[in-house]
């Protein structure tokens, strides 16, 4: 059997340059190109090795070794990241998943051969495995992170007359805010991650001191723009017994792809998040 090192490199290179940038969508986590590329590299070269020695040196098969390479690819990866083991089992999962994937429907279209590895692979076989493996990965990890925490992080998509916007937003089951009339969900968020959804003239005319004054920033609104469907929602918070946030009733809203028309956008005075990964809580029990 002749084995094409090149051929072995590249193709494990780019599996794992997938597996990983895979890992990192699912676990939103936002890394550099060229660290997924160098660690995926450093994959495909322990795979050329494995190729080239594993029949003389068992132990480079060994699963030891193999997860102690895996170890090393989300160090590489991801090392500066906060929640590696998280990360890891993600890198893992996804990785076992992806090889089942491609071994079943290597079977089902015949090539079985126990050497399948060290030979090229179609790229329809490639495509077909990597798709199954996200999706389930995807479904089953996100499905367990929300049940465990009691929440969630979501890509939100809204759409006004003003403008669209997309954040990401946390789902607080602690906070059961929602508009008392209409019975709407509220995502509250801040100015800043708002401002798409407004007209450059009400843009410049909106500040987070005015925000704090939620009848009169609508009052001003509507003399701009009447055309914003607006809300003031009130809420109950540490040294405020009654307040209103003013809130729009957006056109669409999408959370994770699926359109929702029960929802409301409040804007916040102050910071939601003091980090980068949520911009806006999404309160109720609403998954």
């Amino acid at each position: 059997m002749e084995i094409y090192i090149d051929i072995i490199f590249f193709i494990n290179t780019v599996l794992n340059y997938l597996i990983l940038l895979v890992t990192a969508k699912i676990c939103d986590v936002a890394v550099g190109r060229k660290r997924l590329l160098l660690s995926a590299m450093l994959g495909g070269l322990y795979s050329a090795a494995v190729a080239i020695f594993g029949f003389e040196y068992g132990f480079l098969k060994s699963a030891p070794l193999k997860i102690i390479f895996g170890v090393l690819m989300v160090l590489a990866a991801f090392g500066k990241e906060r929640g590696l083991f998280r990360i890891a089992v993600v890198f893992f999962l996804a990785s076992a998943m992806f090889a089942g994937c491609v071994l079943a429907v290597s079977y089902m279209s015949g090539q079985n051969s126990p050497d399948w590895i060290y030979r090229p692979v179609s790229l329809k076989i490639l495509i077909l495995s990597f798709a199954v493996s996200y999706a389930v990965i995807s479904f089953f990890y996100r499905r367990a992170a929300r049940k465990l925490s009691g929440g969630g992080i979501f890509k939100v998509r809204a759409e006004t007359t003003g403008g669209n916007v997309e954040f990401t937003a946390l789902h607080d089951t602690g906070n059961s805010l929602s508009d008392p009339f209409s019975g709407d969900h509220v995502i509250i968020t801040d100015l800043d991650t708002a401002k798409p959804l407004f007209t450059p003239e009400i843009w410049t005319m909106l500040s987070n001191e005015l925000l704090k004054k939620p009848i009169q920033a609508m009052s001003q609104i509507y003399a701009k723009d009447s055309r914003y469907r607006l809300r003031l929602v009130p809420y109950k918070a540490v040294g405020i017994k009654n307040g209103f946030l003013l809130a729009i009733k957006p056109n669409a809203v999408y959370i994770d792809g699926r359109r929702r028309n029960d929802m409301l956008i409040a804007l916040s005075p102050n910071r939601v998040s003091a980090g980068e990964r949520y911009s806006a809580l999404i309160g109720g029990e609403m998954i």
